[in-house]
């Protein structure tokens, strides 16, 4: 939405500071992304015992 504002201001209002908000939305993103990473880590995987096994092949049909 910010990136959006920024853009529209941009072009439609010759608004100066426009360039800054894109810069600024960039980073709350990055900011936003860091912390769901920090709030949700996903496992590692460890060893082989997690693989998927293979999935069993269709059974064929006759008429």
């Amino acid at each position: 939405m910010l990136l959006a504002t920024a853009s529209y201001r941009a072009q439609h209002h010759g608004d100066p500071h426009a360039a800054l908000y894109g810069r600024l939305t960039n980073d709350l993103h990055d900011l936003v992304l860091d912390l769901d990473a920090a709030l949700n880590p996903t496992p590692a995987p460890t060893g082989a015992s997690h693989a998927l096994a293979p999935a069993p092949a269709p059974a064929r049909r006759s008429r």
